[in-house]
C-alpha cells in the first residue's frame, strides 16, 4: 500500500514536471548585446607598447614596492577579501542542499505504569531526509550561488586593480605636490631677495614708498601660497599612506622626482578590453545570478517533495542495543501552497523585474567602461600637446624675466612690471608641474580602463 501511495505521488509530480520552469535562458542576454566596434573613436598615440600590467607603465622600483604594499595592507581590499570568502561558504551551503541530510541519534527511556513494573527502552537510529529537486529549484540556487561567487571574486580583482591605480596616482600626486611646495618656497625666497633690493633702493631714494609696499605685498602673497602648498603636500602624502596601510602622519617622501614615463599601452579593440576588465565580467555574472534567481522563484510555486527514511535498532538493555530488533521506515511527503494571495507569483514577477534591472546595470557598466577608455585616450593625446606647449611657456617666461631684471636694474623698467614677470614665471612653472601630474595620472587611468591589472 505504501508503495502504491509513493508511486501515485511520483506520477502526480511527473505530470506537473512539464509545467515546471527551467532555469532562465541567459543566452538572450549575451555580452555582445552592445554593438561591437572595430576601433576606438579617440586617436591613439603613435608610440605605444604591449603593456601587460599597471606596473609596466613606469620604470620605478619605489612605486612598485608601494603598490605591492597596498595589495597586502589596504583595508578596503582586506574587507572585500573577507566578503568573498563568505560568499564561498554560501556556495558550499547551497550545494549541500542538493544532498541528503543524514543524522544519527541515540535515545533511552524508562517507563512505569500502575499495572507493571519499570521497563527500559533504548534505541539507535539513522535518519535520512532528501528533497527531490524535480523542478530544479535547488540546482538553480547552487548556480546562483556560483554566479555570486564568481562576481565577488571578479569584484575583488577589480578592487585590487583600482587600489593599485589609486596608489600609483597618489604617489605621483604626492611628488607633484612636493615639487609645487618646493617651487613655492623658491618663489618666496626670490621675492624676499627682491624686497631686499627694493628696500635698499627705497633708502637710496631711487624708488618711492608704493614700490616698497608692492614688493612687501608680493612677498606676503608668496608666503601664503607657500603655506598652502606645504599643506597640500602633506595631505597628498596622507592619502598615499592610507592606501598602503601606513599611519597618515604626512611625513615627506624620500624622492622628489616623478617616475619615468614609458610608452603608452596599446588600446586594442573594444571587445578585447571588455573581456579583460574584471568589473565588466563581474557585472555579467551578477546578471547570471539574478537569472538563476528567476528559476528559483518559479520553482517555489510547485510542490516540494521530500523523502525520509529511518533505520535503527532497539533493545531493553543498553548492552544489547547493537543486537536488538531492527526497525526501519520509509516515507514521502508533498507540500504545496494552495492559496497564498498571489505572493509566490508576485515574487516571481519581482525577480523578473530585478533581472531586467540588473541587465541594464550591466549595459551601464559596459558603456561606462568604454567611455573611460575613450576619455583617457583623448586626454592622453591632448595632455601631451598641452605639456609641450607648457614647456615653451616656461622657457619664454624665464627669458622674459631675465631681460626684465636687467632692464629694472638699468632703470628701464618699473618694479610693477618686474614683479609681474616673476609671477608669470612662477605661474608657468606651476602649470607645467600640474600638467605633468595630470598626464601621468591619466596614463594610469588609461591602463586601468584598458583592463591592465597588477
Amino acid at each position: 500500500m505504501k508503495f502504491i501511495q509513493l508511486t501515485g505521488i511520483t506520477l502526480f509530480c511527473l505530470a506537473l514536471w512539464g509545467c515546471a520552469t527551467q532555469p532562465a535562458n541567459l543566452d538572450a542576454i549575451a555580452q555582445d548585446s552592445v554593438a561591437d566596434r572595430a576601433q576606438w573613436g579617440s586617436e591613439q598615440t603613435a608610440q605605444s607598447s604591449l603593456a601587460d600590467s599597471l606596473l609596466a607603465l613606469f620604470n620605478d622600483d619605489a612605486l612598485n614596492q608601494l603598490v605591492i604594499k597596498s595589495q597586502q595592507h589596504n583595508l578596503s581590499l582586506l574587507q572585500q577579501k573577507a566578503r568573498t570568502d563568505a560568499v564561498l561558504f554560501t556556495l558550499t551551503q547551497a550545494q549541500a542542499e542538493n544532498l541528503p541530510e543524514v543524522s544519527a541519534n541515540v535515545s533511552s527511556q524508562r517507563q512505569k505504569t500502575a499495572n507493571s513494573g519499570p521497563t527500559n527502552s533504548h534505541s539507535l537510529a539513522l535518519d535520512v531526509s532528501w528533497e527531490w529537486d524535480i523542478w530544479g529549484g535547488l540546482h538553480a540556487e547552487s548556480k546562483q550561488a556560483l554566479a555570486d561567487l564568481q562576481a565577488s571574486q571578479l569584484s575583488y580583482q577589480a578592487l585590487q586593480d583600482s587600489i593599485a591605480a589609486q596608489t600609483m596616482q597618489a604617489y605621483i600626486n604626492a611628488i607633484s605636490q612636493t615639487q609645487l611646495a618646493g617651487l613655492s618656497e623658491k618663489n618666496y625666497l626670490s621675492l624676499e631677495k627682491t624686497l631686499m633690493v627694493v628696500s635698499r633702493q627705497y633708502l637710496d631714494g631711487s624708488v618711492d614708498l608704493s614700490d616698497l609696499t608692492q614688493a612687501r605685498q608680493n612677498l606676503a602673497n608668496a608666503d601664503a601660497s607657500r603655506i598652502s602648498s606645504q599643506l597640500a603636500q602633506r595631505n597628498a602624502i596622507r592619502t598615499l599612506q592610507l592606501l598602503i596601510g601606513d599611519y597618515p602622519d604626512g611625513e615627506a617622501l624620500a624622492t622628489y622626482h616623478l617616475p619615468k614615463l614609458l610608452a603608452a599601452p596599446k588600446a586594442g579593440v573594444p571587445a578585447d578590453v571588455l573581456a579583460r576588465r574584471p568589473d565588466v565580467q563581474a557585472a555579467w555574472h551578477e546578471v547570471e545570478s539574478v537569472g538563476w534567481g528567476v528559476a528559483v522563484a518559479r520553482a517555489d510555486r510547485f510542490p516540494k517533495i521530500t523523502l525520509t527514511g529511518q533505520v535503527g535498532q532497539s533493545a531493553s538493555a543498553l548492552k544489547d542495543l547493537l543486537n536488538g530488533d531492527l526497525i526501519w521506515s520509509l516515507a514521502s511527503s508533498v507540500g504545496y501552497n494552495l492559496f497564498d494571495g498571489g505572493s509566490l507569483k508576485a515574487k516571481e514577477e519581482q525577480s523578473l523585474s530585478l533581472a531586467e534591472a540588473q541587465y541594464y546595470s550591466y549595459l551601464d557598466t559596459v558603456m561606462t567602461a568604454l567611455n573611460e577608455v575613450e576619455t583617457a585616450l583623448d586626454s592622453e593625446h591632448s595632455q601631451y600637446q598641452q605639456e609641450q606647449a607648457q614647456h615653451q611657456a616656461v622657457a619664454q617666461a624665464r627669458l622674459l624675466l631675465a631681460n626684465a631684471e636687467q632692464d629694472y636694474r638699468a632703470g628701464l623698467l618699473d618694479i610693477t612690471d618686474w614683479l609681474s614677470f616673476q609671477r608669470s614665471l612662477f605661474t608657468a612653472q606651476s602649470a607645467l608641474i600640474e600638467t605633468r601630474n595630470q598626464r601621468l595620472q591619466n596614463r594610469i587611468s588609461l591602463g586601468l580602463a584598458l583592463g591592465l591589472g597588477v
